[in-house]
């Protein structure tokens, strides 16, 4: 293993957890933004979990994420971060393969956006029974909330399952209607490199400040991909009509604007119930893995260093 390599990718995985939760999004933990049990010293902590559980991104899938679910339940008794893990994890292992395989010296620290896409397809495609069963025993230990009865491949029959475990892909198919995160793993993450890393670049390219792309892409994943953690909470109809404000934000400017941030505001308290029913969690989990792979694709080009300062800028002005 190349611990160099190692440690860029760990570093990118952990920052881009940070940028997910310390930008301001609607309905999500941020500075200032606590839930009742979760403030956000229990996502950085999280986010650190991450890096060191992915140390070695070369590591199959699930023992990647097996251990980012151990790691980070030695620091909150809250799933925090099971879908980001569950995103991370095979786009870390992709990561890792595709710096591997490129000329020394043909890159800075970054991997080509198409490159990285073309080995997270490889990396879903070579997913084993040894993946799936750590992988469905680290879904049963985070105790996800809003997890729902399955007809099939349920979690609670997982016990049941040893040493039977079936495909992930074909668990994740099977979930994809439902969940988000699945979906991800069922289309080789067409969300990932389809909407979020493009919008998260277009925006990079515009000269934006990161902090403002993060709420602006997190408006354009609400609108277009309806949150699926809401759903199996609430039913559909809430998370449509979650879509449906996060898309009229979006319209008015999102961040970008006045109109939009009271937009935007207004989008917040329609979300901020005190039970958190209404937090779009699976949003922030597909932002989490654009984020990697923006960061991953750019650092071809700019310094960490360079991006890093580009998270906020003072003085910018509205575009109406």
């Amino acid at each position: 293993m190349d611990h160099e390599r190692a440690l860029l990718i760990s570093q990118a995985a952990e920052l881009a957890c940070a940028m997910e939760m310390l930008a301001p999004k609607p309905g999500n933990v941020s500075p200032g933004r606590p839930f009742k049990y979760l403030n956000e010293m229990t996502f950085i902590a999280s986010a650190a979990a991450i890096a060191e559980a992915f140390s070695d991104p070369g590591e199959p899938v699930g023992e990647l994420v097996g251990r980012a679910v151990r790691r980070t339940k030695r620091l909150t008794d809250r799933n925090t971060n099971l879908g980001i893990i569950l995103l991370l994890a095979p786009l870390v292992r992709a990561a890792n393969d595709a710096l591997a395989q490129q000329r020394p010296g043909s890159v800075k620290d970054g991997v080509c956006r198409s490159n990285l896409r073309e080995s997270v397809l490889r990396v879903l495609a070579g997913l084993d029974g040894r993946d799936a069963s750590a992988i469905y025993s680290a879904i049963k230990s985070a105790s996800p909330e809003g997890l729902d009865r399955s007809e099939k491949y349920d979690v609670t029959d997982f016990d049941a399952l040893a040493g039977d475990a079936p495909p992930v892909l074909e668990a994740m198919r099977f979930a994809s209607s439902r969940d988000s995160v699945a979906s991800e793993y069922a289309t080789g993450y067409e969300i990932t490199f389809g909407l979020t890393a493009p919008k998260l670049t277009a925006l990079w390219e515009e000269g934006r400040p990161i902090r403002d792309s993060v709420v602006q892409v997190f408006l354009l994943l609400m609108s277009e991909v309806p949150d699926t953690l809401i759903a199996r909470k609430l039913g559909r109809e809430a998370s449509e009509a979650a879509a449906a404000a996060a898309g009229r934000a979006l319209e008015l400017g999102g961040c970008l604007t006045a109109g939009g941030r009271a937009a935007v505001r207004r989008l917040s308290r329609m979300l901020g119930d005190l039970d958190n029913l209404m937090n779009p969690g699976t949003t922030a989990d597909l932002l989490a893995a654009g984020l990697f792979v923006f960061l991953e694709s750019e650092l071809e080009r700019t310094p960490m260093p360079d991006i890093l300062a580009r998270w906020d800028f003072k003085g910018r002005k509205d575009n109406g």
